[in-house]
């Protein structure tokens, strides 16, 4: 077995990871422990590393309580909104009035922040956001927690990117080569060892659109093997993986979940969907029924077809919503949808 570069180093406070919140993390470590050791690791170029390196052209909350745009009871009300109740009131509310004086700093270390030329104010786009010069924000908050953290910290960082590389090491040119276990075995341009790519794995998932005459559908929370994968416990389709009939398998699925017996299943336009390793075929049926079920075992959600957007769900559920809202809309009567689909099985099966 190929073994790994091991490096040791004393620390009081540990930060791994140099994105946006390491920065952040390693700055506030700084300024509440004074003479701790602190050492922030990152496997990149902490200026450019984390999602915010891209560059950003907004600060997306900004109170601007100093010119009574907005307090923190207005974005409380916002978040309440925008999470649907699901939020922990207090602790938005000490976010919002203290988001600010970040901002404040981010300025003070040198972030250009637009101004307005005639009042002095902030320049916003909507409510909440700010402009900035966004290419620059991750390197001054990159300057600032290196600042923070100690020097061998920062030495360590620069020995990784400049001479002890992954892909070709300087030794002879490494100062503590002497000390490396590594070299001192050959081992440095061996590991470490390149990741192995995990192998795909096929999955179909096959679910069921329910529908009843006003044009409601079900949603469910049912945990299972499939579950955390595709659809993040949020609400979803009904659905099951399938083994080898995608028809009968979930026709018995509602039966043993949600009691609803002689469903008929029509196949909508499948859907692919990726999910790490996974390679997911989406099969959804729609099926037409004279009334959801209300009492089921599980927890269910009734609610229009058209409005499903508008409550969490993941994308994969997304992607299923869409097989049917895609096809035309059939406003036959329930009584008579067997003659009609009889009479007309060529045709695209109707949706809500």
């Amino acid at each position: 077995m190929r073994r790994r570069k091991t490096v040791f180093v004393d620390a009081d406070i540990l930060v791994v990871g140099g994105g946006m919140g390491g920065c952040g993390a390693t700055y506030e470590s700084r300024y509440w422990g004074r003479d701790l050791k602190i050492v922030c690791v990152e496997k990149a170029n902490i200026e450019r590393s984390g999602a915010v390196a891209q560059g950003l052209y907004a600060i997306n909350c900004y109170m601007g309580m100093h010119w009574n745009e907005n307090q923190p009871e207005d974005h409380v009300r916002y978040v309440r909104n925008d999470l649907m109740g699901l939020v922990r009131e207090d602790l938005g509310y000490d976010i919002a009035r203290h988001v600010d004086a970040t901002v404040h700093k981010f300025e003070e270390w040198g972030l250009p922040i637009m101004r307005d030329p005639e009042t002095g104010r902030y320049q916003r786009e909507g409510k909440w956001q700010i402009m900035i010069h966004g290419e620059s924000y991750k390197p001054i908050v990159a300057e600032a927690a290196r600042k923070a953290a100690s020097d061998w910290n920062q030495a360590l960082m620069e020995l990784g990117e400049t001479i002890c590389t992954p892909q070709s090491p300087r030794c002879a040119a490494c100062p503590i080569s002497r000390w490396c276990e590594a070299h001192a075995q050959g081992l440095a341009n061996e590991i470490p060892a390149p990741r192995r790519k995990r192998v795909a794995v096929n999955i179909k998932i096959a679910a069921a659109i329910l529908c009843d005459p006003q044009g409601h559908t079900l949603l469910v929370k049912e945990p299972g093997a499939h579950d955390h994968v595709l659809f993040s416990r949020m609400w979803q389709f009904p659905a099951v993986e399938v083994k080898r009939n995608a028809r009968s398998e979930l026709t018995n699925h509602l039966r043993t979940t949600l009691g609803m017996n002689g469903i008929t299943l029509t196949a909508l336009p499948e859907a692919r969907h990726g999910v790490t390793f996974r390679n997911v075929t989406l099969l959804p049926f729609l099926a037409r029924v004279d009334q959801l079920p209300a009492n089921a075992g599980t927890q269910v959600r009734v609610l229009p077809l058209k409005s499903i957007a508008r409550i969490p769900i993941s994308s994969a559920t997304r992607k299923i919503a869409n097989a049917a809202t895609s096809v035309q809309i059939s406003q036959q009567p329930i009584s008579r949808l067997a003659a009609v689909q009889s009479a007309v099985r060529n045709q695209p099966p109707p949706q809500c």
